[in-house]
C-alpha cells in the first residue's frame, strides 16, 4: 500500500467525528484505485463495515427517486458483505439514506463507511441531498 493509501486508511479507521473525507483530483489521477485498496484493506476489519458505491449506476431521475436507487445499491452491497444474519436486519421501507445507514450500523454492530465513487456524475441537486444526510 502507498503512502496516500496508508494515510487514507488511518483516517478511514480512526474514529473521526469527520462525516466525510473527500478524495480529490483530475479524472485519471488515481482516485478509484485509491479507494479500492483501501475499501478491501478495511474488509479484513471486525469493527468496520465498509462499502463501496459507484454512484454512476444511478439513474437520473427525481431526487427520491435517486434516493431510492441509492439505499437499494447500498443493500445490495451489504447482502455481498457476507454480514452473519443478514436476513433479519429489517429495512424501513420510507428510511431516509441516513436512517438506512444507522440501521445497519445498529444491527451490525460496526461502523459503517461508503465509498462513494464517481459522486461527482451525480447531478447537483442529488450530490447535495446525500451530502446532508451523512
Amino acid at each position: 500500500m502507498n503512502v496516500i493509501a496508508a494515510r487514507l486508511f488511518a483516517r478511514c479507521i480512526e474514529s473521526s467525528h469527520a462525516p466525510f473525507i473527500a478524495v480529490l483530483g483530475p479524472p485519471g489521477s488515481g482516485k478509484t484505485p485509491l479507494l479500492r485498496v483501501v475499501y478491501r484493506k478495511l474488509q479484513a476489519r471486525k469493527d468496520i463495515l465498509p462499502m463501496f458505491v459507484n454512484m454512476r449506476r444511478l439513474s437520473l431521475g427525481s431526487e427520491l427517486q435517486m434516493e431510492a436507487q441509492l439505499a437499494s445499491l447500498l443493500v445490495k452491497e451489504i447482502e455481498g458483505a457476507h454480514v452473519a444474519d443478514i436476513a433479519s436486519l429489517q429495512l424501513r421501507q420510507t428510511a431516509t439514506l441516513s436512517q438506512l445507514l444507522e440501521d445497519i450500523c445498529r444491527h451490525c454492530h460496526r461502523r459503517v463507511l461508503v465509498f462513494f465513487d464517481q459522486f461527482d456524475s451525480v447531478p447537483h441537486y442529488f450530490s447535495r441531498a446525500v451530502s446532508r444526510q451523512i
